[in-house]
C-alpha cells in the first residue's frame, strides 16, 4: 500500500465513507507494519485536534446565536469522540489479530507475525481475501521478521525472512526463498513444498526447507519421513527419515549433509530474531537469542582479553593493543536491514584513538562489502561513533563522555537516499549525523562468503588480509551486544533502551537481571 493510498484510506475512514474493500486493505496494511499503526494513531489524533481547532474558529464567529454555537460544539464533540473510539476499536482489533490467529476456512490459510515483521501479500483473481488470510494464488513477501502459517488442513509452518512464498493450493506451497519449518499432521499427509530446485512430499513428518536464490536448497527431516526430488538436470529422487538432510548440488544430485533443527524456528519469537553476547560467563560464553544456529557459533578472545564489571554482570575490556573478540558467524549479507545495540565506556585520561573497531563484519577489499562501527576519541577524551558501510560513512554529532557507560543503538536499513537509512541513538536520543560520501560506483552490499570476508568481530576494524597490518583495535569497554535481523522501529528502540537503562539505574551498573526485548 503506497503512502498516498494509505492516507486516502485513512481520510475515507475519518469521513465515515470507507467501503468494505478499502477497509480490508487498510486493515491488512495495519496488521503488517508497526510504522503504519503509529502513523494511524498520529492521523486520528490530528483529526481530533483539527476538529477542536474548527470548533474554536466557530466560537469566534461574530453574531452567531448561542443555540447554534452549542449545537456545533456538541456535534464536534461527538465527532471527536467517534474518531477516538474508532482509533481504539480498530487498533485494538489489529493488535488482537496480530497475536490471535483465526481458524482458516477450507482451502485458505491464515497467518500471524512476530513484532517488527514487514510483509506484503498480493492475491490473484477475484474475491481476494482480507486481513491475515491467503488463498490459492496468494503470494507473500517477508522483508524482515517471522510469520506463522496455519492451513485449514492442520499444516503449520514458521517462515523466517527474507522469504517469498506462494500458496498454490491447500496442499502445496511454493517457497522461492526463505527458511521454513513445517509440521504436518496425519490427516494432511501428502502436503508438498516446492522450491526452484526441490520438491518435498510429506509422508507424515516434521521437516525444514531452506531456499536461497542462487545457492543450493536444503531439506532437513526432524520427525517421520519425506520424499525429496531434484528438479535440476539430474532428476534424483529419494526418501528421507528423521535425522537425515540433503542439499542439492549444481547438477541436481542430493548431497548428504548434517541435520540441524537449530537452523529453523518452530515458534514465533517475541521480537525480531537476534543474537546476544553478554560476556557474563566469560568471553567464550554461549551466544543467546532467537536467531537460528546460535548454538553453533563460536566466540574466541584474542590478545589476552579480560572482563570487568559492566552494566549487567560482566563486560568486555579492551586496551587497544591487540585485544579483540572473534566469532565464526559471517554476519548479515547483502542489503538486509540490521540493528546493533551495545553499551560502551570510553577510557578516561586523555587516551586519543581513531578508527577503533567496535562491531563489524564483511569484505573490505570491495568498497561496498564491509559493515563496520568505529570509535573515535580526541585528546580531550571526547568520544564519537561512526558507521562505515558501502561507499559512505556517518558520524554522531554529540560527544560521548569518558568513564561512563553509554547505550548506543544503530539501525541501518541500507536504503538509498542521503542518509542511507541509518539512524544512531545515544542513550535513547536520535543523533544528528554528519555524513561523508565516496564516489566509487559500488553500492552498499555486505559480502560475507568471499575469500577475504571477516566474520563478526568485536574490538577491531574490518580489513582484508592484504592490509591486516592496518587493523586497529578498540580501547574501551563493551557489554550487552545485540545484533537484530532487521530494522527495529523507533518505538521498539525506545522501549528496548528504556528497559536497558532502567535495569542499569536500578542495579547500579552490575545487575544479573537481563532486560526483556519487545
Amino acid at each position: 500500500m503506497t503512502d498516498e493510498h494509505f492516507y486516502h484510506a485513512l481520510s475515507r475512514l475519518a469521513d465515515n465513507d470507507i467501503d468494505p474493500e478499502l477497509f480490508g486493505e487498510l486493515e491488512a496494511y495495519l496488521l503488517s507494519s508497526d510504522q503504519a499503526r503509529a502513523q494511524y494513531q498520529e492521523f486520528m489524533q490530528l483529526q481530533s485536534l483539527v476538529g477542536l481547532e474548527l470548533d474554536v474558529h466557530h466560537r469566534s464567529e461574530p453574531h452567531l446565536p448561542v443555540q447554534r454555537i452549542l449545537f456545533r460544539q456538541k456535534r464536534r464533540a461527538v465527532f471527536v469522540a467517534w474518531l477516538s473510539a474508532a482509533a481504539v476499536l480498530i487498533l485494538g482489533a489489529v493488535l488482537m489479530r496480530l497475536y490471535l490467529m483465526p481458524e482458516p476456512v477450507a482451502g485458505d490459510l491464515v497467518f500471524k507475525s512476530s513484532p517488527g515483521t514487514e510483509i506484503s501479500v498480493t492475491h490473484s483473481g477475484e474475491g481476494s481475501p482480507t486481513g491475515q488470510t491467503m488463498q490459492p494464488g496468494s503470494r507473500m513477501v517477508v522483508e524482515q521478521g517471522v510469520v506463522e502459517l496455519q492451513f485449514a488442513s492442520g499444516v503449520r509452518s514458521v517462515v523466517m525472512a527474507p522469504a517469498d512464498l506462494t500458496m498454490r493450493s491447500e496442499g502445496e506451497l511454493f517457497l522461492r526463498e526463505g527458511r521454513a519449518w513445517f509440521h504436518v499432521p496425519e490427516q494432511a499427509i501428502g502436503f508438498k513444498v516446492r522450491t526452484d530446485d526441490l520438491s518435498v512430499l510429506d509422508l507424515g513428518t516434521e521437516f525444514g526447507v531452506l531456499a536461497r536464490p542462487g545457492e543450493h536448497d536444503e531439506v532437513h527431516v526432524f520427525k517421520g519421513r519425506v520424499e525429496v526430488e531434484s528438479l535440476r538436470v539430474r532428476k534424483q529422487k529419494g526418501e528421507l527419515t528423521a535425522g537425515q538432510a540433503r542439499r542439492i548440488d549444481p547438477v541436481g544430485r542430493l548431497v548428504e549433509i548434517s541435520t540441524n533443527s537449530g537452523g529453523f524456528l518452530a515458534e514465533l519469537p517475541d521480537s525480531l530474531p537476534y543474537l546476544h553476547w553478554s560476556f557474563d560467563d566469560g568471553v567464550t560464553s554461549p551466544v543467546a537469542g532467537t536467531y537460528p544456529y546460535i548454538e553453533r557459533i563460536n566466540t574466541v578472545g584474542e590478545g589476552g582479553t579480560k572482563l570487568v564489571d559492566g552494566p549487567f554482570g560482566k563486560a568486555l575490556s579492551l586496551n587497544g593493543q591487540g585485544q579483540k573478540v572473534a566469532t565464526d558467524w559471517p554476519g548479515f549479507e547483502g542489503t538486509r536491514a540490521r540493528t546493533v545495540a551495545f553499551w560502551i565506556r570510553f577510557p578516561e585520561g586523555k587516551q586519543p584513538q581513531q578508527f577503533g573497531g567496535i562491531v563489524g563484519w564483511g569484505d573490505n577489499s570491495h568498497e561496498g562489502g564491509k559493515w563496520s562501527l568505529i570509535a573515535h576519541q580526541d585528546k580531550e577524551s571526547r568520544g564519537r561513533i561512526s558507521l562505515f558501510w558501502g561507499n559512505r560513512s556517518v558520524k554522531t554529532s554529540s560527544v560521548i563522555g569518558a568513564g561512563q557507560w553509554t547505550h548506543v543503538v544503530v539501525r541501518d536499513m541500507l536504503s538509498a537516499g542521503e542518509d542511507g537509512g541509518v539512524s544512531i541513538y545515544v542513550n535513547g536520543q536520535s543523533e544528528p549525523l554528519k555524513g561523508r560520501f565516496y564516489v566509487t560506483g559500488e553500492e552498499a552490499e555486505t559480502l560475507t562468503v568471499t575469500k577475504n570476508a571477516m566474520p563478526l568481530t568485536f574490538g577491531e576494524t574490518i580489513r582484508d588480509p592484504e592490509i591486516a597490518h592496518r587493523r586497529r583495535q578498540l580501547k574501551a569497554d563493551l557489554d550487552e551486544i545485540y545484533v537484530f535481523d532487521g530494522a527495529l522501529t523507533d518505538e521498539q528502540i525506545r522501549q528496548f533502551t528504556d528497559s536497558q537503562r532502567s535495569q542499569f539505574e536500578k542495579f547500579g551498573g552490575n545487575s544479573e537481571t537481563k532486560p526483556t526485548i519487545k
